[in-house]
């Protein structure tokens, strides 16, 4: 997440250039030196409310337009595909999952003629694993929480039917304690306001996906 100082020296800069004026035909607007406006589009220095409030009339804006971030139609066409990118890997990603447990199920009944159902269990919590992985790295951590405690439900719904002849339904607690510390973790994470940066790994698919679909 980007700094307020930040936003508002990339606001700054970008209302000069859409209504195409140079540093100097700005301070002539505003009454002050273009060394300030300068400073200011640098993040040197921060201009004062009565400076911002000259420029929000200048521009046309209001005085809290400078402290939100907009994309521009190139940005916003650029986040757009890359979300839309993001999508189709999560769920190309999920339907492999899905034809290598459906596959194995019938090499299973094919061979031993039962119908080992542990298997489409299983390929439940590895789906969710798959949906979470995507979020941390593709959707900025987005729905963290909810795909990290469905992966551990998941699994241990996974543990109890691979050994269902035992009835290990008391295993269900031990999901209580990973939980909570799940949750603490994404209010640490919110608090923080931490960003998860995209690992090697999910840059080569993403890059492998490119290529596909550009072929």
């Amino acid at each position: 997440m980007k700094k307020a100082t930040e936003i508002l020296t990339e606001n700054l800069i970008k209302l000069r250039k859409k209504f195409k004026l140079s540093q100097i035909e700005l301070s002539q607007k505003i009454n002050y030196s273009d060394k300030a406006i300068s400073r200011w589009e640098k993040g040197e220095v921060i201009p004062s409310i009565d400076v911002i409030e000259k420029l929000a009339q200048v521009y046309g804006v209001t005085v809290t337009y400078f402290f939100e971030e907009h994309l521009d139609d190139n940005e916003l066409k650029l986040k757009e595909r890359a979300f839309i990118l993001h999508l189709y890997i999560m769920f190309s990603l999920v339907l492999v999952v899905w034809t290598i447990a459906v596959l194995v199920f019938f090499a299973i009944k094919t061979h031993t003629n039962e119908y080992y159902f542990q298997v489409l269990v299983w390929a439940l919590p590895i789906t969710m694993f798959t949906i979470a992985w995507c979020c941390k790295y593709y959707f900025n951590n987005k729905f963290y929480l909810l795909t990290s405690s469905l992966v551990c439900w998941l699994t241990l719904v996974g543990v109890y039917f691979q050994f269902l002849h035992l009835n290990l339904w008391i295993i269900f607690f031990f999901g209580i304690p990973v939980q909570i510390l799940l949750v603490l973790i994404s209010l640490v994470n919110k608090m923080n306001g931490k960003n998860t940066k995209t690992s090697d790994t999910a840059k080569k698919v993403e890059n492998f996906f490119t290529r596909k679909k550009n072929k």
